[in-house]
């Protein structure tokens, strides 16, 4: 669409890690309110001349920064709900954007192949990364914030020194067989996470620029991947309707260790992170192939702790609250026909009787 929308409560929460204090509570109970009810948005966002593809909110929650295909990102005051700053971000369709969790810094991606750093105090790019040989497709900062990761239609991911302007590691190796998709960071800051069009969700150790794990659950592209607060868990999801929640205690810096993991756990680790797991490689680009891993394969696998089914929902986003409570979200995509099934069976009729 062309608005962006604050959903206040529009999320509905999936899992979570567990916590016990106040603000826990409270969350609990706002995720209960969401699965109870359909929320109505609070205000929409409407400036961009073209569809909306990436939004972020500032650490301080008070400011919006959206990315369009009209070639602008805009800046969002909350408590104004307005834009307040339009910057000329790409040639372009800008893919993405996100904030920085240090100062008042953010990055663009861009069809025109180019990751753009920015000041939010300025309109001009701070720095302007070039290196995938195609569309430059998402970016997340590494928690110090003076790292940066990209990825692009290329398959590849680079990590770039932003004081520099200079990429610091090329992720090819054993890497993905198509575009990339999705990043994120680990709590530490020592791993990477990857996820993209070849169904596979890559753990990546920065100091060796190795692939720690290759983890193979779904059946389409995926979207989007986040770690939770204490680095426990891992969630991936995407157009299959399937999110996964993945157990990489042991694995990531800051989290906790795992407890005697199973021995073809321990096994799988040793492999993928030896030879690259060149056979789950081949796998997760096939065709039926990979919807019967999914089905038996993948479903075995001792790392995944969960796979929560969105039913019509393909999940555009996926992310842990600061109390590690998982929210996702996307549009509610029902066949023809099933919302009028589901009012007969309200009623006490059945499904394909006249009146």
């Amino acid at each position: 669409g062309e608005a962006v929308t604050d959903g206040g409560g529009g999320g509905a929460a999936a899992a979570g890690s567990g916590a016990t204090d106040t603000s826990a509570e409270l969350e609990a109970e706002i995720a209960s309110r969401v699965a109870e009810a359909e929320a109505e948005p609070i205000f929409s966002l409407i400036g961009h001349s073209g569809p909306v593809y990436g939004v972020g909110w500032s650490r301080d929650d008070k400011f919006i920064i959206s990315a369009s295909q009209d070639g602008t990102a805009r800046l969002w005051s909350v408590l104004q709900r307005a834009c307040i700053v339009r910057y000329h971000a790409h040639t372009t369709a800008c893919w993405s954007v996100c904030f920085c969790p240090v100062g008042a810094y953010f990055a663009t991606t861009g069809a025109d192949r180019t990751v753009r750093f920015w000041a939010v105090s300025q309109r001009s790019p701070l720095r302007v990364l070039m290196g995938h040989a195609s569309d430059a497709t998402c970016a997340t900062f590494h928690p110090a914030g003076a790292i940066l990761a990209s990825g692009g239609d290329d398959a590849a991911v680079r990590i770039w020194d932003l004081s520099g302007a200079k990429c610091l590691r090329l992720l090819v190796a054993a890497g993905h067989a198509a575009a990339v998709r999705a990043l994120a960071f680990s709590p530490g800051g020592a791993q990477l996470c990857s996820a993209g069009d070849d169904r596979a969700v890559l753990l990546w150790d920065l100091p060796s620029a190795a692939v720690l794990r290759r983890f193979r659950l779904h059946t389409k592209p995926v979207w989007t991947v986040g770690f939770s607060a204490d680095g426990a868990q891992l969630v991936s999801a995407g157009p299959d309707c399937m999110v996964g929640v993945w157990d990489v205690c042991g694995m990531v810096e800051g989290a906790p260790p795992a407890t005697a993991p199973p021995a073809s756990a321990a096994a799988g680790d040793a492999a993928a992170g030896a030879t690259g797991d060149a056979a789950g490689l081949d796998a997760s680009v096939g065709g039926a192939g990979e919807a019967e891993g999914a089905d038996g394969d993948a479903l075995a696998d001792p790392r995944l702790v969960q796979v929560i089914f969105t039913k019509f929902t393909p999940v555009v986003a996926a992310a842990y609250s600061r109390t590690n409570v998982l929210y996702v979200g996307g549009a509610f995509c029902p066949p023809e026909g099933y919302k009028e099934r589901m009012v007969k069976q309200k009623r006490g009729g059945r499904p394909g009787n006249k009146g």
